[in-house]
C-alpha cells in the first residue's frame, strides 16, 4: 500500500489530523453527534472512543480547547491488503 516509511507516516498524519478535527468538533458540541467518527475510526477503535464520549455526553461536559500533537513518529506499518493497513506510532499529545 506504502512505498515508503516516508509515505506511511504521510497518511497516518493526515489521518490522525482529521481525527482530532472530528473529535475536537465533536466535543466542543457536547458530543451529541459522533457519526463522523465512523470516518476515521473502525472495529475496537470506533468501539471504545463511542464508549468514552458517551460517558463525557451522560455527565453533561463539552472539550475546551483543541487536542493537538506536536510530533508524529512511525515505529512500523504492515499491508495487510486491498485497504487495510496497520500502523504503530508514537505521538505527543497536547
Amino acid at each position: 500500500m506504502f512505498a515508503s516509511d516516508e509515505e506511511a507516516l504521510a497518511a497516518a498524519e493526515e489521518l490522525y489530523g482529521r481525527y482530532l478535527d472530528i473529535s475536537n468538533a465533536i466535543g466542543a458540541d457536547g458530543w451529541s453527534d459522533t457519526s463522523e467518527l465512523a470516518l476515521v475510526l473502525k472495529g475496537a477503535a470506533l468501539e471504545d472512543d463511542l464508549d468514552s464520549v458517551e460517558k463525557l455526553a451522560a455527565h453533561g461536559w463539552k472539550q475546551v480547547g483543541k487536542s493537538r500533537y506536536d510530533s508524529l513518529t512511525l515505529q512500523q506499518f504492515s499491508d495487510h491488503g486491498p485497504g487495510s493497513v496497520a500502523m504503530t506510532v508514537y505521538l505527543c499529545l497536547d
